[in-house]
């Protein structure tokens, strides 16, 4: 299968990396696919988000926005979804292009987003994304620091003692109940995965543990007092300028410096103080299941990502050219601080400066590129224009083809992408452009020496079957199209705009030899090597073929078989008109019957077919929609053809 993975599957991974416990693996991959009842299908969803929320144990308002946000995404994805075609790449290269171009720049702003203006992680270090693994140096060795050891370590350091001594009094409070706690806890450094019944077991409510490492604040001391105590916390923790700026937001030149000779401003001695008292605060038994779970929940996900993407790589590799996961985490840093920093900046002088500060920041050779998506400026068209842009990279792609770098982690690497980014974009926006012009010079000038001019396959594809030229035009466009294919699927796709212009042109324009000229090119195309990249397509134009031969029978089992074949792979906006087809088909001539019907129904809804309305309509509603569309616009038989109108009948829902 090499196709957009679903909402519904992501939704899958995210509780099993959170260690929820799963459905039944069939059950799983029909809710993945779409493929369960509507009921079924509303029922699992709403117990995937629900049980995801209860094991955070996220309040009502954190939920509603979470609700908000994942409808935004969802819509957002879906009109990618719907515009996208991923011709013959395969899993891996579609899941790598789609992080890095959408999930991942998307999550990091909305993540930004929540954490303004008040951190929803406060108490953790502020120096680095204690949620993701952080590459550190150790020993003069790098390795990766996991975010379950991360939070560990936070905690040990809030309680002010080792490891050991920590489990050892569990242990003794508990009468042997947390004996467990001490492998436990080595295990999660050692980035064993953290079962959530085991979080839940160790910082229960009711756990009573003493913080001999935190921070204590006194509302009675005056704030030359409260700075003393606070520099003398620091101090007693052997916190260098270096290690503090890891730990606390107070990061400009000098400052802590300042702070630490007690040199520094009043202003500058009490925002020291809110600060440690906010990072080495007592923290809730709430705080530490949910820090433990978020950290667990991104390990895992890294772990089975990386066996995804990167097979053969360890989970410690700190190559980023090798280790390719990592380059979604630089992406994630990148965004999310730059959209914090526009607010920093600008939130005095509101939401239109916040955002070209944002733009100001992106690099020139990836704004149009990975970061499309995340534009303001393009707020209401990034979505179809990210979906031409993957469209015209899958197309290019060899399936098996090494995964290419979204970012440099290096000078020569960064020089490399940027040489490669800048060529990229300039010969998209020509193709962009050179279609444009040939569109034009096709309805003013000779179409035909207009189209000998252009030497580019996917340029002449792009107007092959504009509905602003004539049929000759589009004619002379797809003879075209063969001279310049240079692979059966090109010639195959050639077929399917002369196999559009058959089967879906206007009635008038069929003549006696139109059926033998259909049969010749769906033999052609179902014969070539070709095949298998256009399956939906040509499956869809042989139902329709035998739907004007008045074979309906034939016609609806290759309708279904033409759904079937969407699983394989993308191929923009067909889905949801196969779907249409095939519903219309089984209704034009007898009653709507649910348990039969309510496939092409899903389809229909899942391939977009009723985006466009203000409410989405029942199935009956769009059985009688589809019954009419069937006999106005989608039965056309061949000149001759036997069938006769007053055949039909009209039926009750």
């Amino acid at each position: 299968m090499s196709s957009l993975p679903l909402i519904e599957s992501i939704l899958l991974e995210i509780r099993q990396s959170a260690g929820i416990q799963g459905y039944p693996t069939n059950k799983k991959d029909k809710f993945a696919k779409g493929q369960l009842s509507l009921d079924m299908h509303r029922v699992m969803g709403v117990e995937t988000l629900e049980a995801v929320f209860d094991a955070f144990d996220m309040d009502p308002q954190m939920q509603l926005d979470a609700m908000d946000n994942l409808m935004e995404f969802a819509n957002a994805y879906k009109q990618i979804e719907l515009n996208t075609w991923t011709f013959a790449a395969d899993q891996r290269q579609i899941v790598w292009d789609m992080l890095g171009y959408f999930l991942v720049p998307g999550l990091a702003r909305r993540v930004a987003f929540w954490n303004l203006p008040k951190p929803l992680d406060a108490g953790m270090p502020g120096g680095r994304f204690w949620y993701l693994p952080e590459i550190i140096e150790h020993s003069g060795n790098a390795t990766l620091y996991m975010p379950v050891a991360q939070v560990v370590d936070w905690l040990l350091d809030l309680l002010g003692m080792p490891l050991e001594v920590f489990s050892n009094q569990r242990s003794d409070s508990t009468d042997g109940l947390h004996e467990g706690l001490r492998r436990s806890l080595y295990n999660w450094r050692a980035a064993t995965s953290i079962s959530p019944d085991s979080i839940e077991k160790y910082f229960a409510d009711d756990t009573q543990l003493s913080f001999d490492g935190a921070f204590q604040f006194y509302d009675t001391q005056t704030p030359a007092q409260q700075f003393d105590t606070a520099l003398a916390f620091v101090k007693g923790k052997n916190l260098s300028v270096e290690l503090l700026s890891m730990e606390i937001p107070m990061t400009q030149p000098g400052l802590l410096d300042a702070i630490l000779a007690g040199s520094a401003s009043e202003e500058e001695q009490a925002r020291f103080v809110i600060c440690i008292a906010q990072r080495y605060a007592v923290p809730s038994m709430k705080t530490i299941r949910q820090r433990f779970l978020l950290a667990r929940t991104v390990q895992d996900g890294y772990s089975r990502l990386l066996k995804f993407l990167c097979p053969d790589i360890d989970r410690q590799c700190v190559d980023e050219q090798q280790n390719k996961v990592l380059q979604l985490f630089g992406i994630y840093k990148f965004v999310y601080n730059t959209t914090i920093g526009a607010w920093r900046n600008c939130a005095d002088k509101g939401e239109a400066a916040e955002n070209r500060w944002f733009e100001e920041q992106l690099p020139e050779w990836d704004k149009f590129g990975i970061f499309l998506s995340i534009l303001p400026s393009r707020y209401t068209t990034a979505n179809q224009e990210l979906a031409q842009l993957l469209t015209r990279r899958f197309y290019a792609m060899q399936p098996g083809e090494p995964l290419e770098c979204h970012i440099g982690m290096n000078p020569e690497s960064v020089a490399k992408i940027i040489r490669r980014n800048v060529e990229r974009a300039e010969l998209f926006f020509s193709e962009m452009e050179r279609a444009d012009q040939l569109l034009s010079r096709m309805q003013v000038a000779s179409p035909w020496r207009a189209l000998q001019h252009e030497q580019s396959y996917w340029v002449v594809s792009q107007i092959a079957a504009h509905p602003r030229l004539s049929t000759n035009a589009r004619t002379l466009a797809t003879n075209r199209l063969r001279e310049l294919a240079a692979s059966p699927a090109e010639t195959v796709q050639a077929s399917l705009y002369e196999l559009d212009r058959y089967l879906n042109g206007e009635r008038k324009q069929r003549s006696k030899d139109t059926l033998v000229d259909v049969a010749v090119l769906l033999a052609e195309a179902e014969e070539s090597q070709g095949y298998e990249l256009w399956k939906a397509p040509i499956l869809q134009y042989k139902a329709k073929h035998l739907l004007a031969c008045n074979k309906f029978e034939d016609a609806g089992k290759y309708f279904k078989e033409a759904l079937d074949a969407l699983n394989d792979r993308n191929y923009g906006p067909i889905r949801g008109e196969i779907a249409r087809d095939a519903f219309a088909l089984s209704v034009a001539n007898q009653k709507l019957i649910h348990n039969n019907h309510e496939k092409f129904y899903r389809e229909m809804l899942t391939g977009g077919m009723m985006s466009e309305s203000d409410h989405i309509p029942s199935i009956e509603d769009t059985a009688r929609w589809v019954s009419d569309y069937f006999w106005e616009t989608l039965y056309k038989p061949y000149p001759g053809g036997v069938f006769q109108d007053s055949c039909h009948s009209l039926f009750k829902y």
